[in-house]
Parts: C-alpha cells; sequence; structure tokens
C-alpha cells in the first residue's frame, strides 16, 4: 500500500478550452435535419385528401432516418423534432373530416333495430 504525496490538481488545469469546430457535413446535415421534414411536409400538402396519416408519418420517418444516416446523432434528433413539431402542425390538414364539419359514422344501430347482430352462426 502506497501514500500519495503531493497536491491533486484537476486535469488540464489553466488550459483554455478549444471550441469545438463542426465538419461541413455535420453543418450541412443539420441545415438538412431543420428543413428536410418541412419540405417534405409542403411537399405533402397536395395530396392531404388522398394521403392517410400513417403514410405521412412513415415519409417523414424515411426523411429523418436519411438525415440521421448521412449526418450525426445530432442532426438525426433535430431532423426528429422538426418532424415531429410539421406532423403535429400538418396534422390539421390532413384531417379534412374535422375540418369541413363532418362527423364520424356511428356505431350504435339505427333506432328500431335489435342490438343482436346477424350472423353466420345465429342462422345454424
Amino acid at each position: 500500500m502506497s501514500t500519495m504525496t503531493g497536491t491533486w490538481r484537476l486535469h488540464r488545469r489553466g488550459r483554455a478550452r478549444a471550441l469545438r469546430t463542426w465538419p461541413l457535413r455535420d453543418r450541412l446535415a443539420l441545415a438538412a435535419g431543420f428543413a428536410a421534414p418541412f419540405l417534405v411536409a409542403l411537399a405533402l400538402v397536395p395530396f392531404r385528401t388522398s394521403v392517410s396519416h400513417t403514410n405521412a408519418a412513415l415519409i417523414l420517418v424515411a426523411v429523418v432516418v436519411a438525415v440521421a444516416a448521412l449526418g450525426s446523432r445530432t442532426a438525426g434528433v433535430v431532423a426528429a423534432l422538426s418532424a415531429a413539431a410539421w406532423f403535429a402542425r400538418g396534422g390539421a390538414a390532413f384531417d379534412t373530416a374535422s375540418s369541413r364539419g363532418r362527423t364520424r359514422r356511428s356505431t350504435s344501430p339505427p333506432p328500431g333495430t335489435s342490438r343482436r347482430r346477424s350472423c353466420y352462426w345465429s342462422s345454424v
């Protein structure tokens, strides 16, 4: 067992921290992370009546994966947050039933009919 003599000092004490510069590829990926989901959501607006929410989300996920694969983790996170924001913002544009005042179809039977559904097994 040895004893340590002297004073304890922090590692790299007194040195100025160098600012980390991001490579051009990562800076471009960050810019794409902000812009690409917006541009894709903007391109989907004319097709909002024919494209379902699920397909729009899958398209935006593909954009996020492409940005994350070409850039860094930070670019992927930025793209995911941007896609989530534009999907939530554009969700009202995709919901045409509520914007036109239509209501959802009721699951209750029409008045005057029984609640019992006819099926194949009931006639046997």
